[in-house]
């Protein structure tokens, strides 16, 4: 269908310029003004406070983050990622760290659209696996 295939591109396109290419102002033209993002216990309501979060973790807890899709499909209005995420843990992560070391862990997202713009996205990632790469946790 059209719009699955729109809603993979537009999470393409976030991935490449906002993600991996470092462009926060992007998020004004990919995420909608009450978007709403969710990991763990963790909300962020509102894309300014998704853009402070961002803007935050470019170059603050991890440098030279890379995601990298290994599946992406699309139904409705939910499209759904299976990623890897790596980076050079540089900074200080929910009070731990620096480590100085690298890690690359598993994740997965799910994005629902709203008139071409992402509405809501919830994740779960490999935190653990992460931990004890970086040497946080044995």
């Amino acid at each position: 269908e059209k719009r699955e295939v729109e809603n993979i591109a537009l999470l393409k396109r976030f991935y490449d310029e906002v993600v991996n290419g470092g462009k926060i102002a992007e998020i004004d033209n990919i995420w909608a003004p009450d978007m709403v993002w969710q990991m763990g216990g963790t909300v962020i309501s509102g894309r300014d406070a998704y853009k402070e979060m961002a803007q935050a973790s470019v170059g603050g807890s991890f440098t030279e983050m890379h995601l990298d899709v290994l599946d992406i499909f699309s139904a409705n209005d939910k499209v759904v990622v299976r990623f890897t995420n790596s980076g050079l843990n540089t900074g200080k992560f929910n009070g731990m760290g620096p480590s100085g070391k690298r890690a690359k862990w598993n994740g997965i997202g799910i994005y629902r659209i709203e008139n071409g713009m992402i509405a809501e996205a919830w994740f779960n990632e490999d935190l653990l696996d992460m931990y004890q790469q970086l040497g946080f946790i044995k």
